[in-house]
């Protein structure tokens, strides 16, 4: 099969965000600190609430900095690292045409080619809008989901059901 497409800063940053999904582990740790985030934001809007003196309010300026620290890391740092990476690639700029069969993945771009054996891929994860494809346990390609159409993602999944190792 073959698709076309191109990568856009979004791509990059729903990817960032899904490559923190892939490990239960860590799935687990983001998942705890955005709990923690909001019960501390909850707290810290009821105490204001329940007394609104000027000393309780000033006693809880170094909580709502912390706040919007953590809320920041987890929710806008993706975002911005996904926008800077994608800017800062010219070479995932542009499209790009993807072959797909039983031997591997075939991808020419403005610039570059590349020929990968399904045995260099050690993992893969699909993500709502994305598939993310590890060469190793940090490092992946991106193949969005809108390049697809209905059977060809039907016959990509089965390919990577056979030939790439599911994430642990």
């Amino acid at each position: 099969m073959e698709i076309r497409y191109q990568l856009t800063a979004r791509d990059f940053q729903e990817a960032l965000v899904a490559h923190r999904q892939v490990r239960p582990v860590t799935r687990w740790i983001y998942r705890t600190l955005k709990a923690i985030v909001v019960v501390f934001a909850l707290f810290a809007i009821l105490s204001a609430v329940a007394d609104h003196r000027r000393e309780t309010l000033l006693n809880l300026v170094p909580a709502y900095g912390l706040l919007v620290m953590w809320a920041a890391l987890i929710w806008l740092l993706p975002i911005w690292s996904g926008q800077n990476q994608f800017r800062k690639q010219p070479g995932v700029q542009g499209s790009r045409t993807v072959e797909i069969d039983d031997r591997g993945i075939r991808s020419r771009w403005d610039g570059g080619s590349s020929d990968t054996e399904w045995k260099t891929y050690v993992r893969s994860y699909e993500s709502r809008n994305d598939v993310l494809l590890y060469t190793s346990p940090v490092c992946f390609n991106i193949l969005p989901k809108r390049a697809f159409d209905a059977a060809q993602l039907t016959e990509f999944r089965t390919l990577l059901k056979d030939k790439v190792a599911a994430p642990k």
